[in-house]
């Protein structure tokens, strides 16, 4: 059942992909604004990492998450980086 799921998935693929890159196209004409300031939820791997990049790239960056280990965690996972 898997393998054949997976079969039909993937034959959708190209469709799905074209279907992706449509909906997230930006018109020539479409002016994009540049961002200042990012709150990330969640201080896990991929959320430091996400406020890492955007603090190397001069956003002002304000990561939270429910456990203060975890928000320990991840400010010490950036201060390594950034080291």
């Amino acid at each position: 059942m898997l393998l054949t799921t997976s079969t039909r998935l993937a034959s959708r693929l190209p469709s799905l992909t074209r279907s992706i890159n449509r909906s997230f196209s930006v018109s020539s004409s479409t002016q994009l604004e540049k961002i200042n300031e990012l709150t990330v939820f969640g201080a896990g791997l991929m959320g430091a990492g996400i406020a890492q990049v955007a603090a190397m790239n001069g956003v002002k960056v304000v990561m939270t998450d429910v456990s203060e280990g975890a928000l320990e965690n991840g400010s010490v996972y950036n201060s390594q980086l950034s080291a």
